[in-house]
């Protein structure tokens, strides 16, 4: 930045083919944002870091302070994407569509808009959830722009809604990835798995849970990834987010709190369940090779962090009671172990029998519910369609699914 003989203020901007000189460009407050800096000529895509640099700069040289800000929600069920934008265009007419990016199966997943003295981004994740970043000049706009915001979303998720972990512009944070619960054929189950599933489902809605975490143990097959997706779909009070089991010690990590404390507080503070997949290393008894990753369990599931942002944990394991640390089986922590044998030939036959309509269908010996419905589809069972309605858009199979389906049977 350098000022002329007559006082003028110059911003230099660098140059793709020079060594760090280019074209100066007059700082004229007058002007809009966009005039006083030159456009970058080497993004991989379209970011509000452009009209940042210029609001900045126009402040550092006399102008109004630069208004940073983002926000979370959720658009209102039955609102397409096209209606909630042209209900803000019709706000702020003077917000012009500049980028929109779009895929072959989401209507669209981001858009931008600018103006003289502003420029914001929404992104949209295809599940109602839209996030917004405003960048501007002019404080009552962004005041009357986040009333309006908040006017027209709500701050209730999809129910099954399913976040991911991922390393964003500011550091770490989460994203959704989709709508993955479907209601729990209870009829697949025995008693004493049914029984253990309600308690978990009664933990993870009460404020004041017997224990947090929850553990569905047991043999490949056996119908677990279904009793996760049922959580889903019953358990409207929380926010779900897929962990990886050797990731479970990162979310011990300083840079991790403030992605947390954004997630708990975006819904109303609901709280958070973390779904571990393939949890026996963080729930072995504790040795040299685990030693972190059980102690983060144990912060999150009973420690002062867990219990400020009331986080929750629901594990996968084909582990054996006896192989889990005794801390974690701890009264108080432990909401409920849930383990999943092999149905009973009677059990077995009763849910082929209803899956084909044949009453002289017959299992032979005791199966698990993977077998069952193998039996059932050589017989002539077809799986209904499941696509179903979530907000304004078909979710059919999809990442989430893909994902879900490899908790504890993989």
């Amino acid at each position: 930045m350098t000022r002329s003989s007559d006082g003028s203020v110059y911003d230099q901007a660098p140059d793709e083919n020079s060594n760090g000189s280019g074209p100066e460009i007059k700082i004229d407050l007058t002007k809009p944002w966009f005039h006083n800096v030159r456009v970058p000529s080497m993004d991989s895509h379209f970011s509000t870091s452009w009209a940042g640099v210029a609001l900045k700069t126009m402040a550092l040289n006399g102008g109004s302070a630069c208004v940073e800000k983002d926000m979370t929600a959720a658009i209102k069920e039955g609102v397409a994407y096209s209606t909630f934008l042209e209900g803000m265009t019709a706000a702020f007419p003077s917000l012009n569509r500049v980028f929109q990016y779009s895929t072959g199966d989401q209507e669209l997943v981001c858009c931008t808009f600018a103006s003289s003295n502003a420029m914001m981004q929404f992104e949209f994740d295809g599940d109602r959830s839209v996030t917004v970043a405003l960048l501007t000049n002019d404080k009552a706009l962004s005041d009357a722009f986040f009333a309006w915001f908040k006017d027209n979303t709500t701050k209730e998720a999809p129910r099954g809604r399913v976040y991911v972990l991922v390393n964003g512009q500011h550091g770490p944070e989460f994203r959704t990835l989709g709508v993955g619960g479907i209601p729990l054929e209870r009829g697949n189950y025995e008693e004493e798995v049914l029984s253990g599933y309600d308690r978990v489902v009664k933990d993870l809605k009460s404020k004041k849970p017997a224990g947090r975490i929850a553990i569905f143990s047991g043999i490949q097959g056996g119908g677990k990834t279904h009793l996760i997706k049922g959580l889903l779909d019953e358990v409207d009070t929380g926010s779900f987010v897929i962990v990886p089991a050797n990731l479970v010690v990162e979310l011990a990590q300083p840079s991790m709190i403030p992605a947390m404390m954004r997630l708990h507080q975006q819904h109303g503070s609901q709280h958070i369940v973390f779904l571990v997949e393939d949890a026996d290393e963080v729930l072995a008894p504790r040795m040299g090779d685990n030693m972190s990753s059980v102690s983060v369990m144990l912060n999150l599931g009973d420690g002062i962090l867990g219990q400020i942002l009331d986080i929750r944990l629901v594990c996968t394991t084909n582990a054996k009671h006896q192989e889990i640390d005794v801390a974690i089986k701890r009264p108080g922590r432990l909401s409920a172990m849930v383990h999943v044998r092999e149905l009973s030939e009677e059990k077995s036959t009763e849910i082929l029998r209803r899956l084909t309509g044949k009453e002289d269908a017959q299992c032979d010996g005791d199966c698990t519910l993977a077998e069952v419905y193998s039996l059932a589809r050589a017989d002539g069972w077809v799986a209904p369609d499941t696509d179903r309605k979530v907000g304004f858009m078909i979710d059919k199979e999809s990442r989430i699914d893909v994902l879900l389906r490899e908790l504890s049977e993989d």
